[in-house]
């Protein structure tokens, strides 16, 4: 344990905590056994006595806790720099040669330059090669674009390299030659005349100039212009077998092996449905477009063939229980089971008295709309408010900061009076100081208004610091009972309006750790971003490691639903659906327009997961896996009271929750091949699922464990070619797939608190100069001047007592 009051410390501060005791002994001593008679009649001099005493004993305690003071030297050491050269195939757009004379310069300079070179053709292995070279604080300039095809991540090394306190630049390269890639972006496996989105990208490097594209779909032209566009998207569905779509561009450039890209596209059967109804549904026409669907009145005995059973508003007496143990062993199997409400189901069909409640997601009854008590943390950060924000509905400019305050203001306003709430502001600034505390954790109904108030006032910060503003959150939270539940107001951009960093890329990296670690305490963080350069990705993954939501401004009336008053919500007749959960495979990215006139009473079970609600905070979609299987409750009737959620535009969210059912439309086949996307010159692994090993001409297969079996292959020429019977597309080699520098490589040099730099001796001399100027501490004892300073009292003492003996003899 050390204390330290600015620059002074004490190493053993433990030996200060005898002071009380030994000041009680000292006290009794003196009062009643140490000196004569005749100076016990004397309380001054006891008083003085005693005081003289005590300070001595307190002078050599503290100086047997070791005081130090710490004294910073700053000491320029010779500036030096590890150079990695990336001579990799993609380094071919750039002029080699520049970088050579830039070395030699730096040499020229009285720098000591140590060289590495990457010279492995078409696998830039750049993460293991700056592995070998960092040292503790040892600076690396990379020359390089940044695409890395093989070896470890660049962002590993980098917390790896900050941790070393090495840092890493890159050079700001510029192409010299001209060069355009293609590629293909889509599913490589569909199912039957189902439409699919494929993407053309298109990559340029110098001017954006327009390139004639020609897309060809089982040897069929379908698309042949010229076009300035990065990404052009065609839909396409296909029937049973195999099919193959070729990209190509007409260019003369630098690189013409990535100017055409193969794809084969296989076709799946339609996956097995049941639709068991007792009317006649709209919804089945929608399934029979998808899927292989048979419609029915009845549970049939044998259910193998089918990948989900869908329960279309079926009352609880037309299921016996021997139907029910069929679904319970059909969900063993690993298959799906989804229950569609109405008046003939779940409340209004008697399911609180049947098995297959069960089998369900949801309970049945009134919906719990009353929350428990929860602990709720507001946390802004108020590093961007200096920013204007357009507002995308209105054209209207105003500030982030009013738009943040006014969400965060409706949201005080609808939080329940049994809730706690505490305010933190999140920020750093130049002297150290934040995050901080702008109102503890409290019950909100005794300080709503101050609560407003205080946030009204808030201005703004210089830097961002979420990071630290979690830990903060974390200590408020963690002794609390209850719910416990932490939402950061962000404009989720990384500079501020002058183009300084406000939350910086290492802190990305911490705020994502301190976000699982308070998703382990059993504390859920959540994001609200305002404005339209939200960095929404990295947003998106706090949520999703801390188990939490994110919310666009836009939508601050989910977050209303979410930690909202409840009696606060719209009148039945006034229902729209909402997406409650964003972040789950059915309703990520998608958009649903429905108002609703009806719903079934259910409520949540402890286990489930709730996708989308009413605005009233009603269940509409619930999840969960029972045993291998997937379940989902749909408690409305599409057909009758949410019917716009069979139209085209709203329909998805039925298709994605009876695909999230089914999972794998090949699961029930035999032999299940995976063929990996192929690139010349790389190897590649083959994986098949079947009872038997697989044979084939050229494949040698070994089996990983019981009934799965591997193969490695190594493709050597681009096109389409035959393996286990199958049609492989075989593309170029991916270290031709990107062009140019790699975008994420800045966060990577930011995280190791480097930067890029401009082909400039001079500059990046003065660079490694201000890095290499090491500071050092040193550590001056402080004891011995407590030492003497007790001796010094000591001998005062002495003398007085001998000068006051003295007196007394003589009066005598």
């Amino acid at each position: 344990m050390v204390l330290n009051y600015g620059s002074i410390l004490l190493e053993q501060p433990e030996f200060l905590l005898l002071i009380f005791p030994l000041l009680l002994i000292l006290f009794f001593l003196i009062r009643y056994k140490f000196f004569s008679e005749s100076l016990h009649k004397k309380k001054t001099y006891k008083r003085l006595l005693f005081l003289s005493k005590s300070v001595t004993f307190i002078l050599l305690l503290i100086a047997i806790s070791s005081p130090l003071i710490e004294q910073k030297e700053s000491i320029d050491q010779m500036p030096s720099v590890r150079i990695i050269i990336d001579n990799t195939s993609s380094m071919n757009l750039y002029d080699k040669e520049s970088f050579y004379e830039l070395i030699r310069e730096l040499q020229s300079k009285a720098i000591l330059v140590e060289k590495y070179s990457i010279n492995t053709n078409d696998i830039s292995d750049i993460g293991n090669e700056l592995l070998k070279r960092i040292e503790p604080s040892k600076n690396i300039l990379l020359i390089s674009d940044g695409y890395s095809n093989s070896g470890s991540a660049l962002e590993d090394i980098a917390l790896i390299s900050a941790n070393m306190n090495s840092k890493i630049y890159a050079l700001n390269l510029k192409p010299e030659e001209k060069d355009i890639s293609i590629r293909i972006s889509g599913p490589s496996k569909v199912i039957s005349t189902v439409e699919n989105t494929y993407d053309f990208i298109i990559t340029r490097t110098g001017n954006k100039n327009e390139v004639r594209l020609k897309i060809s779909v089982d040897g069929e032209t379908v698309f042949d212009q010229e076009t300035s566009e990065d990404i052009i998207q065609q839909e396409f569905s296909f029937y049973q077998g195999e099919h193959t779509i070729i990209a190509e561009i007409d260019e003369e450039d630098l690189f013409p092996q990535n100017n055409i890209f193969y794809k084969t596209i296989y076709v799946v059967d339609k996956p097995g449905l049941l639709f068991i109804s007792k009317k006649y549904s709209q919804l089945a026409k929608i399934y029979e477009g998808l899927y292989d669907v048979d419609t029915v009145t009845y549970i049939p005995e044998d259910l193998d063939k089918y990948y989900a059973v869908i329960l279309n508003d079926i009352n609880a007496k037309d299921l016996s229980d021997n139907d029910i143990q069929k679904l319970e062993d059909f969900l063993d199997r690993e298959n799906g089971l989804l229950v569609v409400g109405g008046k003939n189901s779940y409340d209004y069909g008697d399911y609180n008295k049947s098995l297959l409640t069960g089998l369900l997601p949801v309970g049945i009854g009134k919906p719990k709309k009353k929350k428990d008590i929860s602990n709720i943390i507001i946390a802004i950060d108020t590093g961007g408010w200096g920013r204007e924000y357009v507002n995308p509905l209105t054209d209207e400019t105003t500030w982030f900061r009013d738009v943040q305050k006014a969400l965060i203001i409706d949201l005080i306003d609808d939080i329940p009076d049994t809730y706690k709430v505490g305010v933190i502001e999140l920020f750093k600034d130049m002297t150290g100081s934040g995050p901080s505390i702008v109102s503890p954790l409290g019950e909100i109904y005794s300080k709503r208004e101050i609560l407003k108030d205080q946030i009204s006032k808030l201005n703004r910060k210089p830097v961002s610091k979420l990071s630290e503003g979690m830990i903060l959150a974390q200590q408020l939270l963690r002794l609390e009972r209850g719910g416990k539940d932490l939402i950061i107001f962000t404009d989720g951009l990384a500079t501020n309006l002058e183009g300084e960093e406000t939350i910086y890329t290492y802190d990305q990296m911490q705020t994502l750790k301190s976000a699982e670690k308070l998703s382990a305490e059993g504390i859920k963080t959540h994001v609200v971003s305002v404005g339209d350069k939200a960095n929404t990705n990295f947003l998106e993954k706090i949520t999703l490691l801390g188990s939490g939501h994110y919310f666009p401004a836009d939508q601050n009336s989910r977050l209303n639903i979410f930690f909202g008053d409840p009696e606060n919500a719209l009148d039945e007749d006034e229902l729209g659906l909402f997406l409650y959960d964003t972040n789950h495979f059915i309703t990520q990215k998608i958009n649903i327009d429905v108002e609703i006139l009806g719903l079934n009473s259910v409520y949540p079970k402890s286990n489930s997961r709730l996708l989308v609600t009413t605005t009233g905070g009603d269940p509409i979609l619930t999840v969960w896996r029972y045993g291998l299987g997937r379940v989902a409750s749909l408690t409305t009737d599409p057909e009758i009271w949410a019917s716009r959620l069979l139209s085209k535009a709203n329909s998805g969210l039925i298709i994605r929750t009876t695909n999230w059912l089914i999972e794998d439309p090949e699961r029930k086949r035999e032999i299940i091949i995976d063929f990996p996307e192929m690139y010349a010159n790389k190897s590649k692994t083959i994986v098949v699922r079947s009872s038997k090993i697989p044979e084939d001409d050229v494949l040698n297969f070994y089996e990983e464990q019981n009934n799965i079996y591997k193969s490695y292959y190594f493709p050597q020429t681009t096109g389409f070619i035959k393996l286990l019977n199958r049609t492989v597309s075989v593309n170029y080699n991916d270290e031709y797939l990107n062009l140019g520098i790699n975008p994420e490589l800045s966060n990577v040099l930011s995280i190791t608190g480097g930067k890029f730099l401009n082909n400039n001796a001079d500059e990046i001399i003065q660079e490694l100069k201000s890095s290499t100027s090491a500071e050092t501490i040193h550590n001056i004892d402080l004891s011995w001047i407590f030492v003497i300073l007790a001796v010094i009292l000591y001998l005062i003492e002495i003398i007085a007592r001998k000068v006051h003996e003295i007196r007394l003899s003589r009066e005598t």
